[in-house]
Order: structure tokens, then C-alpha cells, then sequence
């Protein structure tokens, strides 16, 4: 498996940079693990930058942390919006939650957009309407965790 993700790594494939880096970690290889995932971090694979953000808070570099989570966030990543908020709830981080607030609410409308997408195809007779519903649990996701910041910046 290791050379697979070798051969893959060095010809350029993101994910198995990622991966390899992975299995280092699991192999207690930690400088070459740390390594390889930062590369992926770097070439905006999200998994690499949410696992470089946990990484990073395990360690105690919650400020680094914090700005992978909100890198990731920005890509649609909904655990790391939840981690984002988090760490600035724990550090009471008022200025970030607001600025996590706008990343949020530059897509808070689709949640009405969507539930009304998915009310027409069904009042119209589609059957795939199911093929849309990851999307709008994400967007009732982000609700939530927006509805959260506004009570956090409310206290």
C-alpha cells in the first residue's frame, strides 16, 4: 500500500499525498506524515486541511488551527464550520465569529432556495428529488451553526 501511495504521491495525485501522509501518522512517522499533508494542505485539498487544522489545535496552535478551519469552511466544509466555531466559542473570539457569520450567510439564503427547489419537483411529480437532499441538510447544517453564532454574539 505504502509504495502504491508512493508512486502515486510523487506522480502528482493530491489524495494519495494526503493518504500517505496518513499512514505514516498511523506508522508513527510524524515529521514525514506532518509533511505530506501539508503538501495537500497547501494544493487546497480539504481533507488535508481539516486533518493539518486538528493537527494543529492537538498541538496547541489554535490560532494556525483556526485559519485551516475557516480555509476549509470557505471550500463548504460543514465540520470545519463547526470546529471554527468552536475554537473561537473556547477563546471567546467575538471578531472571528462574526467574520464566520458572513462566510455563512453568503450561502445562508440557499437553504429557501433549495427547500423551494425540492417542493416543486416533488408538486410536479419527480422522483429525484432524493439526489438533492445532501444539499439541503448541509444548508439546514449551516442555519444551524449560524443560529448558533448569532446567540454566542447576542450574550
Amino acid at each position: 500500500m505504502e509504495e502504491f501511495l508512493l508512486k502515486a504521491s510523487n506522480a502528482g495525485d493530491i489524495e494519495a499525498t494526503f493518504e500517505l501522509g496518513k499512514l505514516y501518522f498511523e506508522h508513527e512517522k510524524i515529521k514525514e506524515g506532518e509533511k505530506l499533508i501539508e503538501q495537500a494542505a497547501e494544493k487546497n485539498y480539504t481533507a488535508a486541511i481539516i486533518e493539518l487544522a486538528k493537527l494543529k489545535q492537538s498541538t496547541g496552535n489554535f490560532e494556525t488551527a483556526l485559519e485551516l478551519f475557516k480555509k476549509a469552511s470557505r471550500a463548504g466544509n460543514i465540520s470545519a464550520l463547526e470546529n471554527a466555531v468552536n475554537i473561537c466559542e473556547e477563546k471567546n473570539d467575538l471578531a472571528t465569529l462574526k467574520e464566520i457569520a458572513e462566510i455563512i450567510q453568503s450561502r445562508y439564503n440557499d437553504i429557501y432556495d433549495t427547500t423551494d427547489f425540492l417542493q416543486r419537483m416533488w408538486y410536479f411529480g419527480s422522483s429525484s428529488t432524493t439526489e438533492y437532499l445532501p444539499e439541503y441538510a448541509r444548508a439546514i447544517e449551516r442555519r444551524r451553526i449560524f443560529n448558533r453564532i448569532q446567540k454566542i454574539l447576542s450574550k
